[in-house]
């Protein structure tokens, strides 16, 4: 049986977490989270590798989401970027229907606003996200 609704948002939001903030935690705790969230271990094959109980795997992955959860708490990095990209989709949509609904303006008319939207996907995303559309 696949995992709950609430599990799969639990998990999308702690490998956010560790997106921003894995580089933070212990290397024992980094080697364990990445097995468990990323390679799908159990915590009965995190603890044969690392030659600890069941019962240490779970606490040391529950000291890692606190951690992480602690550090987005005083940083706020995750809620930062989120509403960074809502922003941009919202933008993106505004532009969108200024397009459709003047579909007149000359390239030389929207070039301005296609280079504001482009640096700042730049800005957001990095060079290699291109899959953004304006």
């Amino acid at each position: 049986m696949g995992r709950e609704p609430n599990m799969i948002e639990k998990v999308a939001r702690v490998n956010a977490l560790y997106d921003f903030y894995g580089q933070l935690l212990t290397s024992r705790q980094q080697q364990m989270f990445e097995l468990h969230y990323f390679d799908d271990w159990s915590y009965g094959e995190i603890a044969a590798q690392h030659g600890v109980s069941r019962q240490a795997v779970h606490d040391n992955l529950t000291r890692a989401e606190e951690v992480l959860e602690r550090y987005e708490s005083q940083l706020g990095l995750l809620a930062h970027h989120q509403r960074q990209q809502e922003w941009l989709k919202c933008l993106q949509a505004a532009w969108h229907r200024v397009t459709q609904n003047h579909p007149d303006l000359s390239d030389e008319e929207m070039e301005p606003i296609n280079r504001i939207l482009e640096e700042w996907k730049q800005f957001l995303f990095g060079e290699e996200r291109g899959d953004l559309r304006v």
